[in-house]
């Protein structure tokens, strides 16, 4: 539940950043169908040596 809240707070911002005044969103596969911009800010890219563990 606290994911699926999140998610609709970040999807402003992330529409700000790419200049898009819409984002669609499909929830099977948790990615922006309409802006391929918008999929890189979903999971961000951390500066090495920092990484997250896959589990």
């Amino acid at each position: 539940m606290g994911r699926a809240a999140a998610i609709h707070v970040h999807i402003p911002n992330i529409a700000a950043r790419c200049g898009e005044s819409m984002l669609i969103r499909d929830e099977t596969t948790g990615k922006f169908t309409n802006s391929e911009m918008a999929n890189e800010y979903i999971t961000p890219e951390y500066r090495k040596p920092w990484a997250l563990p896959v589990i």
